[in-house]
């Protein structure tokens, strides 16, 4: 060891001395693996600026150098524990734009699913209103076609009553005519019978 190390070594195992109650602190809490420790962490500052600042003082350079290999290695790692955070955000940022996107799916599949349930009871409800209609003209139909035919009955009963009528009619003329003729005819014999009886009368007187 020579003289230049010397107050190194006393620097370093003055610093251990002072790490000691973090570290046994570190064992407690189970975080002695836990290199991101805020605790830790702000003891590895406090050491790399101490090393440094205690270098440049007793002009050790290996010391200093060991500061800034200390403080560069904070850094590293407080920019990593940035990067994670920030990759930790946009983890949880896209999975929520996921749940977002799938709770939108899921409505749109919902709003699709009660569309088509819609039109489906649209549709039969215009099928049995159409059914229902054609039932209504058909039975209207039926209705005015034995409404028509009862028409046609009664027209031609009516016409048959009126020929019935007319025959009879012309039957008792006919009927009138010929006792008529009947009549003039037993009256010419009578009154042929008369004057035979008359001729006769005379002759035989």
């Amino acid at each position: 060891m020579t003289i230049s190390t010397v107050p190194r070594t006393a620097i370093k195992v003055g610093l251990l001395g002072l790490r000691l109650p973090l570290s046994v602190l570190e064992r407690v809490t189970n975080n002695s693996d836990a290199a991101a420790w805020p605790p830790a962490v702000a003891f590895e500052s406090f050491e790399a600026t101490a090393k440094k600042v205690l270098g440049s003082l007793i002009r050790d350079d290996e010391l200093v150098r060991e500061g800034k290999l200390q403080r560069a290695k904070i850094e590293e790692l407080a920019e990593a524990e940035h990067l994670e955070a920030k990759a930790q955000q946009k983890r949880q940022e896209a999975d929520a734009e996921l749940e977002q996107r799938r709770k939108s799916a899921q409505q749109a599949r919902s709003r699709a699913a009660g569309q088509a349930r819609h039109r489906k009871a649209a549709a039969e409800k215009e099928r049995v209103e159409k059914e229902r209609q054609i039932r209504e003209d058909t039975r209207k139909s039926e209705e005015a076609a034995a409404q028509a035919a009862e028409l046609r009955d009664k027209a031609v009963t009516a016409q048959e009553r009126a020929a019935d009528r007319i025959r009879i009619t012309e039957d008792s003329a006919a009927l009138a005519a010929r006792s008529n003729a009947l009549d003039a005819a037993k009256a010419v014999q009578n009154l042929e019978a008369d004057l035979e009886a008359k001729k006769a009368e005379r002759k035989a007187n």
